[in-house]
């Protein structure tokens, strides 16, 4: 092989196994630098996900694959004594945490752009502003922007499906900040 030849092997390598998503800009600290949370609690309620009109539009199941997406993952660490999702019938037991998110933006590539632009298609991309609420003072006690992002050499290489999965991948970055930030028994 020649050496121009190696080089251009090793930047395909390199580009097709670097990072596939990201959850904090240059700007925004690494979730464990934020400090937890003053209160102990055992209760998550989601009072639900929303998005702005234009994403509603264009994607209309992204906030619930997101809500679903951080309820499975906070289930599945099982450090909570409940999380549910609010109904109107909900009562707030002391040490209950509410979340509310909305999804200001986001992009996801399509299949057939991804199919036939692979990674000239762009990046998929969802940026979110989650609210923490004490149940029983009703007081915001922390409010957070995330984001995250594929990456488009990754994405052409598996087909799309990190575009696809991108709200429910969002739903495990929310409740793994959930985990850094609220202190739990």
């Amino acid at each position: 092989m020649t050496y121009k030849i190696k080089h251009i092997l090793i930047f395909i390598f390199i580009a097709l196994t670097s990072c596939a998503g990201q959850n904090e800009t240059p700007d925004q600290p690494a979730m464990a630098d934020e400090p937890q949370l003053d209160k102990l609690y055992e209760n998550i309620v989601v009072q639900g996900f929303d998005a702005a009109s234009d994403v509603k539009e264009d994607y209309p199941d992204a906030a619930n694959e997101c809500q679903a997406g951080m309820i499975s993952a906070l289930l599945m660490k099982n450090v909570y004594k409940s999380i549910t999702v609010e109904g109107p019938d909900t009562v707030y037991k002391d040490r209950t945490l509410l979340v509310k998110a909305n999804i200001k933006e986001m992009r996801v590539v399509s299949t057939a752009a991804r199919v036939w632009g692979g990674a000239m298609a762009g990046s998929s991309y969802m940026d979110m502003e989650i609210m923490l609420i004490d149940a029983v003072t009703q007081k915001e006690v922390r409010k957070k922007e995330l984001n995250s992002s594929n990456n488009a050499w990754a994405a052409a290489w598996v087909g799309g499906s990190s575009d696809r999965s991108l709200p429910s991948d969002m739903g495990g970055i929310i409740a793994e900040y959930i985990l850094s930030v609220v202190p739990y028994k």
